[in-house]
């Protein structure tokens, strides 16, 4: 016999906006019917907004991710008593930039965001510029940025120690 939860879905894609009304009706409905109850969720699944919902008589509990203009809506089983995964930590600012050889097109992108952010004071050019192995060759001129201040995960030290170098030939 199909659980209560899982039914609201039946016949729904609920990425459609049709069926996601529709299922959000369902949903609304069995809550105001007392069926439903929505429950403080106990962690952070996707989003900060998500919404946990229980089912009184199977004990099950789904999470609900309602759709905005950059996302799909979610609706899927919790295990309320899993340990929650661990989110990896990932570097922000400059140091999130991949580094080596890049193609023109990859160059022009990165030296027109490098700009953005200067303007917008994310990043700083290193003056004077460290000794480089490129600075004598002839119609090349280089700009070393660094960042202004660390993200939440940033690992600063290596920041600091190695800028980001956008090289580039003169006409």
């Amino acid at each position: 016999m199909p659980r209560l939860f899982e039914s609201l879905t039946d016949d729904l894609t609920i990425s459609h906006y049709d069926d996601w009304l529709l299922f959000d009706q369902r949903l609304a409905e069995l809550v105001r019917c007392g069926q439903a109850k929505r429950v403080l969720s106990s962690r952070v699944i996707h989003l900060q907004d998500e919404e946990w919902y229980l089912d009184p008589i199977s004990g099950d509990v789904y999470v609900y991710v309602r759709p905005d203009d950059k996302i799909l809506p979610k609706w899927e089983r919790v295990d309320v008593f899993a340990q929650p995964e661990e989110q990896g930590r990932y570097q922000t600012g400059l140091g999130a930039i991949p580094t080596g050889r890049i193609d023109r097109a990859s160059a022009t992108s990165l030296k027109t965001i490098l700009n953005v952010l200067l303007r917008h004071g994310k990043v700083e050019m290193v003056s004077p510029a460290p000794p480089s192995t490129v600075a004598g060759l002839p119609g090349f001129a280089e700009t070393w940025y660094s960042d202004s201040k660390p993200g939440p995960f940033t690992d600063w030290s290596k920041n600091k120690t190695e800028p980001i170098i956008a090289g580039s030939r003169s006409p």
